[in-house]
């Protein structure tokens, strides 16, 4: 009996839409960058106090070898002011050989992709909801952030005003990593200090400009050649640091294996916790997961381990469990209560109509998408809930049935 009991719970599918899973990972590694503007990352902090000129959010660029930061205010994320103030970095520094950024739209776009293509860069992106991969400039915001924070307590929407000081302040900090400061390392001297030099003579400068430049030639190279030496250093300390202090999976998961998917965001917090199930159909050179859905389709996005909820081997065969047959619908148009919760009104790819109940429903974040959308949260017992952000959008769904349409 207690073996049915087991296998019962193992094939549950709500089970495993909620019940929590520690996540795996496995071992860490480390972005190799042997050069400058081999490599640059840009990310966005929001969230900001609005200033009196519009400006609501920090475009963040840092440079990986050097990890020296570029940061400028913005008054919006569209594609057309990213992609300006990017060409405004790369006409200051030049183009980087790879542009790493997250999957939001506002780097992710034809305006954007397209002026990365003429320039001759390799644009890279993470796997959604992993910030860590592109962690020089997660470090950095978080350091940035919380300069501001210290630098305008009296008056918050000052910011812009205090940014260029938080950034010169960090640029000319040593680095833990290169034991250098990023501006030392981007420009081959230290920065002049706050002196007064009004009576120092130029004129031995002017007189020996080419043993200078010389010199400084020598100074830059025998530094990077330090820096690149540290770097390879700390790379060893943060990855062991990394691996120690999470669960870690050596082996690669097979094709075929069954998989759920966390959801991520901001959501109800009655609603599932991981979406599926889904199917592994390659790993990739980064250890992130190519997965296709129950009608064979593989997903746009890839995953790495630690988004994923491995299904027990014992049950892979009975992941679906209702049903073999699975059927595509082009959107929830409404929703009504029922004895026992809620029917959803489906409008299918022909144009017809049918109420189906929520257990047919196989990706529960759509029902939750449906939702937010007409800015309600289904009630449940309890504290009256608050709306959440709505979104729009047409989703296809994926659901079960047990009779053909």
């Amino acid at each position: 009996m207690a073996e049915d009991v087991k296998k019962i719970v193992d094939t549950c599918k709500i089970c495993k839409e909620n019940q929590f899973k520690p996540a795996e990972n496995h071992p860490a590694k480390f972005l190799k960058v042997s050069g400058i503007f081999d490599r640059i990352g840009i990310d966005l902090v929001l969230g900001l106090p609005e200033t009196p000129e519009g400006y609501i959010g920090i475009l963040v660029i840092v440079e990986y070898f050097t990890k020296y930061p570029y940061a400028v205010p913005i008054k919006s994320k569209t594609a057309n002011e990213i992609a300006e103030q990017l060409w405004q970095y790369f006409c200051l520094f030049g183009p980087a050989k790879e542009i790493l950024s997250d999957q939001g739209t506002e780097f992710v776009n034809e305006v954007v992709d397209s002026m990365i293509n003429r320039i001759g860069s390799r644009h890279v992106v993470t796997s959604p909801y992993h910030p860590r991969t592109n962690g020089q400039c997660e470090r950095f915001n978080k350091e940035i952030v919380s300069c501001l924070r210290k630098l305008v307590s009296d008056n918050p929407t000052d910011w812009t005003v205090w940014l260029n000081f938080a950034l010169l302040a960090y640029r000319t900090r040593i680095h833990s990593v290169t034991k250098f400061s990023p501006i030392e390392l981007m420009f081959g001297k230290k920065p002049n200090g706050f002196e007064n030099w009004k009576d120092v003579s130029t004129e031995s400068l002017e007189e020996n400009i080419l043993s200078k430049a010389k010199e400084l030639q020598v100074k830059m190279s025998n530094d990077r050649t330090k820096a690149l030496t540290n770097i390879e250093k700390g790379k060893d300390k943060q990855v062991k640091s990394q691996n120690k202090n999470q669960k870690v999976r050596y082996d690669k998961l097979k094709p075929g294996t069954k998989v759920y998917v966390t959801i991520d965001g901001i959501h109800n917090k009655l609603s599932p916790k991981y979406r599926g199930p889904f199917t592994i159909v390659e790993c990739t050179k980064n250890d992130n997961y190519v997965l296709k859905n129950v009608l064979g389709e593989i997903l746009k996005d890839s995953y790495p381990l630690n988004k994923l909820k491995i299904v027990n081997e014992a049950d892979n065969d009975e992941a679906e469990v209702i049903d073999k047959k699975f059927y595509k619908f082009e959107k929830i148009l409404d929703h009504r209560k029922v004895k026992n919760g809620y029917e959803y009104l489906i409008e299918w790819k022909k144009g017809n109509h049918t109420w189906e109940p929520t257990k047919n429903i196989l990706d529960k974040k759509v029902i939750e998408s449906y939702w937010s959308k007409i800015g309600k949260i289904p009630k449940k017992r309890g504290r009256k809930p608050k709306n959440h952000i709505n979104f729009s959008g047409i989703i296809n769904i994926i659901i079960t049935l047990p009779i053909m349409i």
